[in-house]
């Protein structure tokens, strides 16, 4: 059934009732009634995300049509269906099972943090997707800024966002980056951006044509008296993830902002297009 053209309005009370749903026909207005004892904004901890889930929950009855029937009307078991209904919508909006299913799951709280709900509403989605193996998954190194997972053995610095690793790898979401520069295996570039050389090779990673140099540098590493290293980044490196300076490709701006959001691609994106499931 298609819902009408309405609006949908949120009231706080104070009184005893937890929280339910209605539909004012007069006004072609769906009211989201909630005690605002229940309320604690910002939120401080699990308790507290409970809202999120409760305002998922009570949606879920307006758009899976519940409420065209008065509830006095239904017997027991169709309330309590109605009720299972509007919770697996609830936690389909706001856990999506993909991103779930990709996730680091460091913790129980660290993982319902991230998707801003419970932690007991974590665990229902992962027991309704049969998938409480996650819970004693394999925990990998992620950065907690930005999610890259690919770490030099001795690095200290994160390649993307030059966030220092010390105490920063518990990271929830797991993400990549795709370029639109071309690099070979040796971390060269494919083709030189300032003057278009392509498939060339030169020892000293230099452009034959403009003398540009061709391998990501630690930025600083070029004037060692300002500071820098030597290490030679991979080629989406931002920054030197031994000294955490900007890379030479990053100074050069051959590579994106690392929070450039048209850049930055979740990891169950990456693994759905993989497995063709992209159109």
């Amino acid at each position: 059934m298609t819902l009408p053209l309405c609006h949908i309005v949120i009231y706080i009370f104070a009184n005893l009732i937890k929280r339910f749903s209605t539909y004012v026909e007069e006004e072609n207005l769906y009211q989201i009634i909630i005690n605002k004892d229940k309320i604690r904004y910002p939120f401080q901890d699990s308790r507290d995300r409970r809202l999120n889930f409760t305002i998922a929950h009570e949606l879920g009855h307006i758009l899976l049509d519940h409420l065209s029937i008065p509830d006095i009307l239904k017997i027991n078991e169709e309330r309590e269906l109605e009720d299972l209904e509007a919770n697996e919508f609830a936690g389909k909006l706001l856990i999506p099972e993909k991103t779930l299913l990709h996730c680091n799951f460091v913790s129980i709280p660290a993982v319902a943090e991230f998707f801003n709900v419970s932690n007991t509403a974590l665990w229902i989605r992962l027991n309704n997707l049969q998938r409480l193996d996650l819970l004693e998954s394999k925990i990998t190194r992620v950065c907690s800024k930005y999610g890259n997972t690919q770490f030099h053995g001795a690095a200290r610095y994160c390649r993307i966002c030059g966030n220092h690793l010390k105490n920063n790898m518990n990271g929830v979401e797991r993400k990549t980056y795709y370029e639109t520069v071309s690099f070979d295996n040796c971390f060269e570039q494919a083709e030189c951006p300032y003057c278009g050389q392509k498939h060339f090779y030169w020892p000293e990673g230099i452009c034959p044509s403009c003398d540009r140099r061709l391998y990501n540098y630690c930025h600083k590493g070029l004037y060692l008296d300002i500071g820098g290293c030597s290490h030679t980044n991979p080629d989406y490196a931002r920054f030197c993830e031994i000294c955490g300076s900007e890379t030479y490709f990053s100074s050069m701006g051959f590579l994106r902002p690392w929070n450039d959001a048209h850049n930055i691609i979740p990891e169950s994106v990456v693994a759905e297009e993989k497995l063709g499931y992209m159109y």
